[in-house]
């Protein structure tokens, strides 16, 4: 017990590391987009053409691939090499599912300049899609800094275009670029950590897993993950430049959030899933506990530094990008609309990933449709009624709070039966 704890206070200093300065470069990305655009809608073109590819890169995160990936590495570590090689071959199939319909969507919403700029981005979800895949190995080998450095990565190629061209078809082109250079980061660091990239080839291997699984983890996790997407796109469709505002606001908020709220829900994710495989629940509930209790403080802390300090860290944050007084006002009040995620996001991934650790996809499921359906509700009701942009923070707000709640039922329901199935 002893030896894990210290390999998760471990493995979540070096993770939040490598997340602290993906987010340092996010921060200069933005800041960087900020002193040439300000706020704009040429800004707001510029964030949709970064963010909407994140949409798929979050359908296809560690916890949806690794759920699915993660147990057959542990199974078939003899066999890793054509796991890997089944895997990408599925992944792939999927994602370029996905990218035709978001493709579609897009194409029924946006202007034709907008919609081949952002189509152009999305082009980057193939090589990041083959990342997912990579990513779940190195987790298994309890290697976690090299994948917290991929927004690193990712950032800095993109500051690189953001300063050598003001085109926005260059940096679109960028986006894919970046994506590339990424993956070869995580290809490279796999190959160090022993796995033989010569025998990543079409072999038979007893590992094996549905497309129903495969889609069921993907859709789960991918419909939690669109909330963002979603207030950008309704943020898009108020007076130019709320969109710009609603970014800066929320980088600004996700900085702790990435860095150390969520880092052990992510280093223990490896953890849980060995503790269920091998049914270990007592100890399963147990770590959970202790987990959920330290990020839960960490985040009222950070809360109650945001409060206190809110205008501070806005000017810290913004100064330098030369936005005026009226737009740091309003920078500043977005971001108190976010602070309750600050004490909810770290206890919120550790559920969700407890769930994806015992293999509960329909509980995540159904968490999400749920909480979709009361963003697009309440965005609607925003926008309709004309009101400020900044509502649509307090609204993810709450809808946090009713996530929680409702995940820790399912978690607390999903452990009880697991618990009479094993001792029955």
């Amino acid at each position: 017990m002893e030896r894990i704890k210290k390999l998760l206070l471990n493995t979540s200093i070096i993770y939040s590391i490598g997340i602290l300065l993906g987010r340092v470069s996010g921060y200069i990305r933005e800041i960087v987009i900020a002193s040439t655009h300000h706020i704009s809608a040429t800004s707001d073109k510029i964030i949709l053409l970064l963010t909407i590819p994140d949409f798929i890169n979050n359908l296809l995160s560690v916890t949806t691939v690794g759920a699915i990936i993660l147990p057959l590495i542990v199974q078939f570590e003899d066999e890793v090499e054509a796991v890997i090689y089944y895997s990408i071959r599925r992944i792939l199939l999927l994602t370029s599912i996905f990218l035709v319909i978001l493709i579609i969507v897009l194409g029924s919403i946006y202007q034709l300049d907008t919609f081949l700029l952002i189509t152009i981005s999305l082009l980057s979800v193939i090589p990041n899609a083959i990342t997912a895949v990579f990513v779940p190995y190195l987790n298994h080998k309890d290697k976690f800094l090299i994948p917290s450095l991929g927004t690193l990565i990712f950032n800095g190629v993109i500051i690189l275009f953001l300063l050598l061209s003001k085109q926005l078809y260059v940096l679109a082109c960028g986006v894919i670029v970046a994506s590339i250079v990424r993956l070869g980061s995580i290809v490279f660091n796999s190959k160090f950590e022993g796995l033989k990239l010569s025998k990543i080839k079409e072999v038979k291997t007893g590992a094996s897993f549905s497309y129903k699984m495969l889609l069921l983890s993907i859709v789960s996790n991918g419909i939690l993950f669109i909330n963002p997407l979603i207030d950008k796109v309704f943020a898009s469709r108020f007076s130019g430049g709320s969109l710009s505002i609603l970014s800066y606001s929320e980088k600004i908020y996700l900085l702790p959030v990435s860095v150390y709220l969520t880092s052990m829900a992510v280093t223990s994710f490896p953890t849980f899933v060995r503790l269920y495989t091998t049914h270990k629940i007592k100890e399963f509930i147990r770590k959970f506990k202790e987990i959920l209790g330290i990020t839960s403080a960490l985040g009222l802390f950070t809360a109650l530094i945001f409060i206190i300090f809110n205008d501070l860290i806005v000017h810290v944050f913004y100064g330098i990008a030369g936005l005026n007084e009226s737009n740091m006002r309003e920078i500043s009040k977005v971001t108190m609309g976010y602070v309750p995620m600050l004490v909810m996001s770290g206890a919120n991934a550790i559920v969700i990933n407890s769930l994806y650790a015992i293999k509960n996809f329909k509980a995540v499921l159904y968490l999400s449709i749920l909480l979709v359906l009361m963003k697009l509700v309440f965005n609607s009701i925003i926008l309709i009624n004309e009101m400020d942009v900044v509502y649509i923070p307090y609204s993810t707000s709450l809808i946090g709070v009713i996530q929680l709640l409702v995940g820790l039922v399912m978690l607390y329901l999903s452990l009880k039966g697991e618990k009479e199935k094993w001792n029955s």
